[in-house]
């Protein structure tokens, strides 16, 4: 699914990930892009608000083989929301986030529980560990998806 660029050069497509604060899933979201389908797909991710990134998200990212470093969390610019082809944005059922989607942009919205609001009974950084699962299998859904339809 590679996107013609204003030069008429085919390009991969650009993906942001956008949620309430780039803390949690949206930076796991990047993360498993970038290493599911980085050959296919051009991805970033991006906050509404600014916070710092939060060490359990690392934590979880680490144990399945990934290593952000020390991500600074991006703030939503106009420059971020015209790069992208498709804004998936990601929040909780009870969240509502307002963004601004630029024409060309297409939206998706996954639905996935804060790791911030454990199950009963539910330690805090096995939330992490849910949430992780969670993004992951439908980062890999969405990476099987565009390698279909670019046969």
């Amino acid at each position: 699914m590679a996107t013609e660029s204003s030069s008429g050069v085919r390009r991969k497509p650009h993906i942001l990930f956008l949620g309430a604060n780039n803390i949690h899933r949206t930076l796991m979201a990047e993360a498993y892009l970038r290493k599911l389908g980085s050959d296919i797909i051009d991805v970033k991710s991006a906050g509404l608000a600014s916070e710092r990134t939060d060490p359990r998200t690392m934590e979880v990212l680490r144990e399945d083989g990934i290593d952000l470093g020390h991500p600074s969390p991006a703030l939503i610019n106009s420059d971020l929301l015209t790069w992208a082809d498709l804004i998936i944005t990601i929040a909780a059922h009870d969240e509502r986030l307002n963004a601004p989607i630029p024409n060309g942009a297409r939206e998706k919205q996954w639905t996935i529980a804060s790791p911030l609001d454990p199950e009963e009974g539910e330690d805090e950084l096995d939330a992490f560990r849910r949430v992780r699962n969670d993004v992951k299998r439908r980062v890999q859904q969405l990476v099987n998806s565009m390698r279909l339809s670019a046969r």
